[in-house]
């Protein structure tokens, strides 16, 4: 059963389209499966940015969320998010890095002032808390293009095209 609005706060929403871009396959693994064992339905991989970049410009796919980490040797968050920002929807995004959770407060306001797409940052490692804190700030409902409405806490017949 999908996640409602009152429970965010422990449990990722099963109706999000998730993408985890993460360098690290041992990392972007166990995020990958943290989110489906809390829940979480659809849930993508990227090794890369550019990788990020080829899913997210498919028009056959849609992602809500971007799980996005920091570093990365081809091309690191900072300039991930630059060029998401050309992207119609661009997805919310949260910043996942290994940074001091004060260090990484700065960064991501450098990164996203003024971008209410950018929901904010976790230290790793990834808890459910700290990510039901972010994941609240999501505007229900989130619609994909050409896709039927859908509230939090109702079923979705499609969950991907």
């Amino acid at each position: 059963m999908a996640a409602t609005i009152a429970n965010l706060r422990k449990m990722p929403s099963t109706d999000l389209r998730i993408l985890v871009v993460e360098d690290h396959a041992v990392q972007r693994r166990i995020v990958t499966m943290q989110l489906r064992n809390w829940g979480a339905k659809l849930v993508r991989e990227a090794a890369s940015g550019a990788e990020a970049l080829r899913i997210l410009r498919d028009p056959s796919t849609f992602v809500d969320l971007i799980l996005l980490d920091l570093s990365m040797p081809d091309t690191d968050g900072f300039e991930l998010m630059r060029q998401m920002r050309s992207l119609a929807p661009m997805p919310r995004v949260i910043v996942l890095s290994s940074l001091s959770a004060p260090l990484l407060a700065q960064v991501v306001q450098s990164m996203g002032a003024g971008d209410d797409r950018l929901l904010g940052a976790i230290s790793k490692p990834l808890t459910r808390d700290k990510l039901g804190d972010l994941l609240e700030k999501i505007p229900v409902p989130c619609v994909a293009p050409g896709q039927p409405q859908v509230l939090a806490g109702q079923q979705q017949a499609s969950h991907a095209r």
